[in-house]
């Protein structure tokens, strides 16, 4: 009996996840490849292209080493981080590396953006910033560059030859003529070709196929359809089942956000937004770090059992936190490595206050986790005055989602049932698999595939700490608002 299935890639910060996923969603196995992150203390946060490459090529070779011999590949495609940079020539070789959605190095950028276009838009972390500061810091390269890609893009040239950007990633293009008018006077003022940017696919459409140089370094066949994917932020809302009108969810891994997906254009400006699917687009809520933060923090005060314990530390780490009661005994944690996006403050960073002698380890990693639940305690009230309606539950998924103290707490601070998917740990893989799926006709559309998703577990809030998290909240405000003014000045140096 053969079985049809697609390789799917999730190209995040820390790596990438190649999955080999069924027609239900079901991942049947995974390979993990790692790439480094350059980063200094400019804001600069910038990564090799070729990396990216290597290790889908290594990955894919791993989950096609132990396929089975009726399993029959279908299909690739691929979700990425969002709002990667990358200069290619016409044969998609890198010219620079790409500058990803942490880098922070473009303040002077944004603030000629928003002073010629009359806005607040931007930010040291936008997009179109950071275009602008690479085009004047790096003009010969800039000017050689035959096309600007994103990580997703960059991957589909590499397998196929074909320049293409699915809708979810281009930012010189949309199908709401609105977005698109806005994005041509961004170009206009950043004095950028339009031309440099491929044409704009359907996440769903097949691009081309695997060539043969591909196949060679991947082994995937040659000919095989390769599908236009998505931003990582579609795929995870696609493969938890979160792609109707209404659906709220919130994602915990490298970075964090809480997305409600809601029809396109009915909230223009309100915050930030991706676009999921014609006519829907998911309105975000979001967090520079918070995987990020809690890694930070386990290698801070954990490093032995990092190093030896590797992933399996996290269970175990779940004993030492049922240790701490809520509220970590008046330690309190800034979760900011990297800043964090408007209106928050750009130059704000981690650490810890209120320390004494009562507190080990395990209540510097709870504080931290708190004060990420704190953070996103705040989007919620975002998200709800946005909407104007009351969240009644929160479907969670990322790494993170993994923790059951983590998810209770987020649970108790948030006061709200927390949902946690099956699968939530290769979610981007599975919503990338989805569009395959839709793409060569297996199911009709995304709402069909929305009915694959199923639920492992749910959490509830406990009333009895209602009084302890309100008033922790309401120590993170007054925090916050006190070291605001400071956060810059300390970047001065």
């Amino acid at each position: 009996m053969s079985c049809e299935v697609v390789i799917a890639y999730d190209l995040g910060t820390s790596g990438v996840k190649a999955a080999v996923v069924d027609p239900s969603g079901t991942v049947l196995r995974t390979a993990v490849g790692t790439y480094h992150l350059q980063t200094d203390a400019t804001g600069r946060a910038h990564q090799d292209p070729e990396e990216y490459w290597a290790a889908v090529c290594r990955t894919t070779r791993q989950v096609l080493a132990s396929r089975s011999e009726c399993e029959t590949v279908v299909g690739a495609v691929c979700c990425s981080q969002w709002k990667g940079i990358i200069l290619a020539d016409s044969q998609g070789q890198a010219l620079y590396p790409c500058i990803t959605w942490l880098d922070s190095s473009a303040s002077a950028q944004a603030s000629y953006l928003n002073r010629v276009l009359e806005t607040d838009e931007f930010s040291p972390q936008s997009y179109w910033a950071k275009l602008l500061w690479l085009k004047q810091q790096e003009p010969e390269l800039f000017e050689k560059a035959a096309m600007i890609l994103e990580v997703n893009s960059y991957i589909k040239m590499k397998l196929t030859g074909v320049a293409a950007v699915d809708v979810t990633n281009h930012f010189t293009d949309a199908e709401d003529p609105e977005t698109r008018s806005h994005y041509r006077q961004i170009l206009s003022a950043s004095g950028i070709d339009p031309s440099k940017f491929p044409a704009m696919v359907p996440i769903q459409a097949q691009v081309s196929a695997v060539t043969s140089a591909a196949a060679q370094a991947t082994g995937l066949q040659e000919g095989t359809p390769v599908f236009g994917g998505c931003g990582d932020i579609p795929a995870i809302a696609l493969g938890i089942g979160c792609a109707g009108c209404g659906d709220v969810h919130a994602y915990f891994g490298t970075s964090g956000w809480i997305g409600v997906t809601t029809k396109a254009g009915s909230h223009m400006g309100a915050m930030a937004s991706s676009l999921l699917l014609p006519g829907r687009e998911i309105l975000l809520n979001t967090m520079q770090t918070v995987g990020l933060s809690i890694d930070w923090t386990i290698r801070r005060f954990y490093p032995q059992e990092a190093e030896s314990m590797g992933q399996d530390i996290f269970p175990w780490l779940e004993q030492e936190l049922e240790t701490v009661p809520p509220g970590s005994q008046g330690l309190l944690a800034l979760p900011w490595l990297n800043g964090e996006l408007p209106p928050w403050s750009p130059y704000a960073r981690a650490g810890f206050l209120n320390a004494s002698a009562i507190h080990g380890r395990a209540h510097f990693l709870h504080a931290m986790m708190e004060s990420i639940c704190w953070s996103m305690r705040i989007r919620k009230s975002s998200s709800e005055a946005i909407l104007g309606t009351e969240l009644k539950r929160l479907r969670v998924t990322g790494g993170g989602a993994g923790g059951q103290h983590w998810m209770q707490m987020l649970a108790d601070m948030l006061e709200l049932p927390i949902e946690i998917p099956c699968g939530h740990r290769h979610s981007g893989t599975i919503g990338a698999a989805f569009c395959a799926w839709v793409g060569n006709g297996t199911y009709h559309d995304f709402d069909e595939c929305r009915r694959q998703v199923k639920l492992a577990h749910v959490l509830m809030p406990q009333k009895d700490r209602k009084a302890i998290y309100n008033e922790l909240c309401g120590r993170y405000d007054t925090l916050y608002r006190c070291l605001e003014p400071f956060f810059e000045t300390l970047q001065d140096k």
